[in-house]
């Protein structure tokens, strides 16, 4: 269980640093996020991956500051000077690559947002955040000195993540430019008021017999007081199973007919069906409404802007011819 966590977060924060890193190359996150040695870290969490002694000996406070490890309180607001060989607002460096607190804390919240985006609980320390870009860095460089990056399968895998990343900001930037108006919006309900109807549903008891006489004869004892559900449990062909139906689910046209003319609580005359004679009672309604537009107004904003999505798809495709054999698919 405790490796499944530790691989989920490796997910999160592999993902962050692909989406928000800043500071260095973007090919390094790409390369480690990628590269199969990856996994073999995740299982010990107590051995953080390595880090120059002067992360060893930083701790993150909760605001994000660092504050040297020591046994004396340090308070709150006061910085720590900086190690005499780094710049003060450094929280890292691995050979020549260097992080800020600023960039850290940016990699800190996309991690946050992207574990919060998969309902996951974000619980990891930003000393061992840290030490994971630190691990990132460490096996990006190592890899570059023993030229993994020039494989074809690291290359290729390098060259699908470019193709992802980009075309996810290129799909964000059409997304974000999309307009949906107050008009657009109304026009497309009335067009569609149909669809905005929510159907009704039905909680009925019927009483069933096989003749009309016998129909008749209950439909006197009902008017005059009696109880509709013993009735139905001595004498009907059909029992109540106290579910609800919608309207689409009534039996017969007549059925939906009468039950369309019923108020709840009330039965109605006998009537002839496929099974005998009928009567029957709403014992409860819920629904046959139609939605207003305020109700279901976010919906359709979201419905056209999708359209004017693939509106916009179709216009790239004049641009860059698509063909495709589906024919192989069935061939599958």
């Amino acid at each position: 269980m405790h490796i499944v966590k530790a691989k989920i977060f490796y997910f999160i924060v592999g993902t962050s640093l692909i989406l928000s890193v800043s500071g260095c190359d973007q090919i390094a996150t790409l390369t480690e996020y990628f590269s199969p040695k990856k996994s073999a870290n995740k299982s010990a969490p107590a051995k953080s991956a390595p880090a120059p002694v002067e992360v060893k000996a930083m701790a993150a406070t909760s605001s994000g500051s660092v504050a040297a490890k020591s046994e004396t309180p340090v308070a709150a607001k006061k910085t720590p000077p900086a190690p005499a060989d780094l710049p003060a607002n450094v929280l890292a460096q691995v050979g020549n690559w260097s992080i800020t607190i600023n960039e850290f804390k940016e990699q800190e919240k996309s991690a946050m947002e992207l574990a919060s985006q998969n309902k996951l609980q974000y619980d990891l320390p930003a000393e061992r955040l840290l030490g994971m870009i630190v691990e990132q860095q460490l096996l990006f460089q190592e890899a570059q000195r023993q030229g993994m990056d020039k494989d074809s399968k690291v290359a290729k895998q390098i060259e699908e993540a470019r193709k992802l990343i980009l075309s996810q900001n290129l799909q964000t930037k059409m997304v974000d430019g999309i307009v949906v108006t107050e008009e657009e919006i109304q026009d497309f309900y009335k067009q569609n008021q149909q669809f905005y109807y929510e159907p009704a549903e039905y909680k009925l008891s019927q009483i069933v017999v096989d003749t009309e006489e016998a129909a008749n004869e209950i439909f006197t004892q009902l008017a005059q007081g009696a109880n509709f559900a013993e009735i139905v449990n001595a004498q009907s062909k059909i029992k109540s199973d106290g579910k609800f139906i919608s309207e689409d689910q009534l039996a017969f046209q007549k059925l939906k007919d009468v039950i369309n003319a019923l108020d709840q609580g009330k039965f109605s005359t006998v009537f002839k069906g496929p099974d005998g004679f009928y009567i029957v009672k709403i014992e409860e309604k819920k629904g046959g409404v139609e939605r207003t537009l305020e109700e279901v107004k976010e919906g359709i904003k979201a419905d056209l802007s999708y359209l004017k999505y693939l509106q916009g798809l179709q216009q790239l495709q004049t641009a860059i011819p698509v063909q495709t054999n589906l024919k192989l698919l069935e061939a599958k």
